[in-house]
């Protein structure tokens, strides 16, 4: 079976489970988003409010495994394997860079603090 401990996440199967009724659909959404915003050339808040909360969600998906007690959920390899940091990168570059949006928010000081906030987290990965 692919057992090595009796943990109830201590074995392939349940690993193999996770990664793909878990791990993939939230990694898949991500992906998306990110896609879906590098390719709009418009003017959609709505996506890049998306855009910036799957960054966001990478982020924090990607840091130091959880501390569940049963599990420990850990984004990092398969985000890289496809190529979700670089996605990413460009995502929080392109609203950065996007003064007419950043210029909507009461505080665009604020805005861009978040934002490169963001951008560090991830080139720290």
């Amino acid at each position: 079976m692919g057992d090595w401990n009796y943990g109830s996440m201590d074995n392939d199967c349940a690993l193999d489970w996770v990664a793909e009724f878990v791990e993939k659909p939230i990694l898949d959404a991500i992906e998306r988003t990110l896609r879906d915003f590098s390719a709009a050339s418009g003017s959609d808040d709505i996506l890049k409010s998306e855009a910036e909360a799957a960054v966001a969600l990478l982020v924090d998906l990607t840091a130091t495994p959880s501390s569940m007690k049963n599990s420990k959920l850990d984004f990092k390899y398969n985000a890289a394997q496809r190529g979700l940091f670089k996605l990413a990168e460009e995502a929080v570059n392109k609203l950065r860079n996007d003064e007419n949006w950043l210029a909507e928010w009461n505080a665009p000081e604020q805005k861009l603090q978040v934002l490169n906030e963001l951008l560090v987290q991830l080139e720290s990965r």
